[in-house]
């Protein structure tokens, strides 16, 4: 119902608005989030286009017969540069929106997920 829905959202409202005041209005922290989250994307679609038909959105357990180990391009530099993309596209939407709970949560919640990957 609305009324579950709204009072958590009132709480975080209420909670930014007193600890982090002007957060939402201060321009340079905007733009450096939507940096972040540029490079971030264009470095995911770069992998992705590099990678071909070897980058797949489901994680394997098994070698497929036809997958190739890509090494050349972003790929000679960092193991993996479509998480990297996206983990600097999720932490780079938190900062361009001003919402530094989320941006706490998420960082904990990609953390745990870089760990397992």
């Amino acid at each position: 119902s609305a009324r579950v829905s709204s009072g958590p959202w009132l709480s975080l409202s209420l909670f930014e608005r007193w600890f982090f005041p002007g957060l939402k209005a201060n321009e340079t922290v905007i733009l450096v989030g939507l940096l972040i989250a540029a490079f971030g994307e264009s470095i995911r679609k770069i992998a992705m286009i590099q990678a071909k038909h070897n980058f797949t959105h489901e994680i394997k357990e098994f070698r497929r017969k036809e997958h190739k180990l890509v090494t050349n391009g972003l790929y000679r530099y960092i193991r993996h540069p479509g998480y990297f993309g996206w983990f600097l596209w999720s932490v780079g939407t938190q900062i361009l929106l001003a919402n530094p709970v989320s941006f706490i949560g998420s960082s904990l919640c990609l953390g745990i997920f870089s760990a397992n990957a």
